[in-house]
């Protein structure tokens, strides 16, 4: 199976939540299936087994034909309006709710733009639950808060029933993407090396961001 992975991030060792999210996936699921990552800018990690792709208005038609399945994040649809076209299965990841976050991105806004923002944001995840055959969320709140979404645009009905009604068919768990393997000591980098981090010090690493949100 050729399963096409769209990051709609950058893919580096400097690299946000979507792209260690998306590079993480990459690596789990080549041991599964024939996997291309691809992004928007140059990707500068290489993964076994994994292709690296530059995602453009120019290859992503091609790139999407060479695949059997397609997983893909939100305003990468708005980019790329030929992926709303995708033949193949598409698998629509929601671990961003769009919609809820940017209640707080625009907060310092006119209501007039947050209103305008709010109904652009609303019209994609709309667009993506009609769109997707699947779907992908990091946790049980963003489950449930989805669930509830697909309800309201009628893809939890009879039809969909007809064939079991385990939530899960429609609905997959992801967490957010780190590792399995535990990190492991090497040379030391904070403690006993930087000024005022003593030897024997205890440091919590926060690999996030932090959002008033």
């Amino acid at each position: 199976m050729r399963l096409l992975i769209l990051c709609p991030d950058l893919i580096g060792p400097l690299m946000a939540a979507p792209g260690v999210r998306y590079h993480e996936l990459a690596r789990v699921l080549s041991g599964h299936a024939d996997v291309t990552l691809a992004s928007p800018w140059p990707n500068q990690l290489e993964l076994p087994g994994v292709r690296r792709a530059l995602l453009t208005p120019e290859t992503a038609g091609q790139l999407v034909a060479e695949a059997d399945v397609v997983l893909v994040q939100g305003h990468l649809m708005a980019r790329f309006p030929a992926l709303a076209r995708v033949r193949v299965p598409l698998i629509v990841d929601l671990y961003d709710p769009m919609i809820l976050e940017g209640l707080h991105l625009f907060a310092d806004r006119s209501l007039a733009r947050r209103q305008y923002a709010h109904e652009r944001l609303l019209a994609l995840t709309l667009q993506q639950l009609h769109l997707g055959d699947y779907f992908l969320v990091a946790n049980r709140a963003q489950h449930d808060f989805y669930l509830g979404m697909l309800a309201a645009v009628n893809r939890v009905g009879p039809a969909w029933a007809a064939h079991g009604q385990r939530a899960r068919r429609l609905l997959g768990l992801v967490p957010c993407g780190i590792p399995a393997e535990p990190p492991h000591v090497t040379v030391p980098v904070l403690k006993g090396v930087k000024p005022g981090i003593p030897a024997g010090a205890s440091v919590i690493l926060w690999g996030g961001g932090l959002w008033d949100w």
